[in-house]
């Protein structure tokens, strides 16, 4: 039983989304980004890593700022990467996501 009541919770998610999504909330063509087309409802927000944030991934590197308008890191903050020696600190990664956001105004 719960889980037949979760699946249709999932399913009433999901089209509630893809029907909420399909209303006039995106007025023209040229402006189909996520973000524009919530910017007075809510944040849209992305998870991102090293990779991303340094723009090596030439499609995300469009992405992202297109379509998102908040960013959390993936991994990058965690002890092991800010933290990774006993005496040491490497604040790094953590500087570039703060770049990236200012940067794309996030």
């Amino acid at each position: 039983m719960y889980k037949i009541i979760k699946k249709s919770a999932g399913i009433f998610a999901i089209v509630a989304i893809f029907s909420y999504c399909s209303g006039s909330k995106i007025s023209t063509h040229a402006d189909k980004s996520l973000k524009n087309a919530y910017k007075n409802d809510f944040l849209i927000g992305a998870a991102v890593n090293a990779t991303q944030i340094e723009e090596k991934d030439p499609l995300a590197a469009v992405l992202i700022p297109q379509q998102f308008n908040a960013i959390t890191p993936e991994n990058i903050m965690k002890s092991e990467v800010i933290h990774p020696e006993w005496d040491k600190y490497n604040f790094t990664l953590a500087d570039k996501i703060i770049d990236f956001g200012k940067k794309y105004n996030m």
